[in-house]
């Protein structure tokens, strides 16, 4: 019975350790976590065809969520550079989204540097491919780097530069 015993608490002990080991093993790092926002980002900045105002509302309303409370712009031959707050930077999205039949912002090449507890730099390949309403289609590749601040436990876009590569 003692025998029994013993072996029932060392196969708990194993489960537990192996479960906890798991744990640990699978939880994201903090790089996961920084470069899922990226993900996050081209998702919510992204238009399909046919996207309806539901959507696109859902999408206006957690994009905020991926941003400090100001955001710096910084991207050569791009009208719009400056220091934003986090909703105007979320209505100028809002603003121009409409103008476009499709917008499909994707991200290549995504390093991510931890830089502290709460600062992280972010180098990656912006591709944006963008469908008027009139039929025309646009493409713009260019490299940016990213500085993101940890706040509330989240990772929020503070800044992008945009990094020059070749000079034309």
């Amino acid at each position: 019975m003692k025998r029994r015993r013993s072996r029932q608490f060392a196969m708990l002990s194993i489960l537990a350790i192996s479960l906890a080991a798991a744990v640990v093993a699978l939880r994201p790092t903090e790089r996961k976590r920084v470069h899922k926002q990226t993900v996050r980002l081209a998702a919510r900045f992204s238009k399909t065809p046919g996207e309806g105002p539901a959507v696109m509302a859902a999408k206006m309303h957690t994009l905020g969520d991926l941003f400090a409370d100001t955001v710096v712009l910084n991207l050569t031959g791009f009208a719009g550079n400056g220091a934003y707050s986090q909703a105007e930077l979320v209505s100028h999205v809002s603003r121009i989204r409409p103008m476009f039949h499709a917008i499909d912002l994707s991200f290549v090449d995504v390093h991510v540097d931890i830089l502290g507890a709460d600062e992280a730099s972010v180098n990656l390949t912006a591709r944006l491919v963008v469908s008027r309403q009139d039929g025309r289609t646009e493409e713009d590749i260019r490299e940016v780097s990213c500085r993101l601040r940890k706040r509330d436990g989240a990772w929020r876009f503070m800044a992008f530069h945009e990094v020059q590569v070749l000079e034309r």
